[in-house]
């Protein structure tokens, strides 16, 4: 069999491979941590200021969203929360006569994007890598023919 040929074949299925491995979703990486400021009295906690000090964890499979949940009363925190949640909707409803209570949940799609900080404009890095390497296999590809 022609050498030019099985480099042909090789090339094509390595192209397959690649393009099966860029489908492939993992699973997205969320901040985790919760402080009850009433309880923990604590209202400068790492989990609602300082972030960093924790690492993301692994949501289960069917976790697509990190989120944030902020309850407070009469403005002051008095719940916070971040989590890896099933279902999620961006909301704020308060309720309550002369003790207002606000609930507040802050959702978002990408690893480790509900540190607080706007990642809207985030670019996923995985995406772009998988497209550098099918762009450069298919151009190999052609450059052999």
């Amino acid at each position: 069999m022609d050498p030019l040929r099985i480099s042909g074949y090789l090339m094509t299925s390595a192209l397959i491979f690649l393009v099966g491995l860029c489908l492939v979703e993992a699973n997205l990486f969320c901040y985790d941590c919760k402080v009850d400021v009433k309880k923990s009295g604590d209202s400068r906690s790492n989990c609602i200021y300082n972030v960093s000090y924790y690492s993301p964890r692994e949501c289960q499979s069917h976790e697509r969203f990190c989120k944030i949940e902020r309850v407070r009363y009469n403005r002051v925190v008095r719940i916070f929360e971040r989590d890896c949640a099933e279902t999620c909707s961006d909301s704020c409803e308060t309720r309550g006569f002369g003790i207002d209570e606000e609930t507040c949940v802050f959702c978002c799609t990408q690893d480790g994007c509900n540190n607080s900080t706007s990642s809207a404009a985030r670019i996923d890095w995985s995406f772009g890598l998988c497209v550098s390497i099918l762009v450069v296999g298919y151009r190999a590809k052609n450059f052999e023919n």
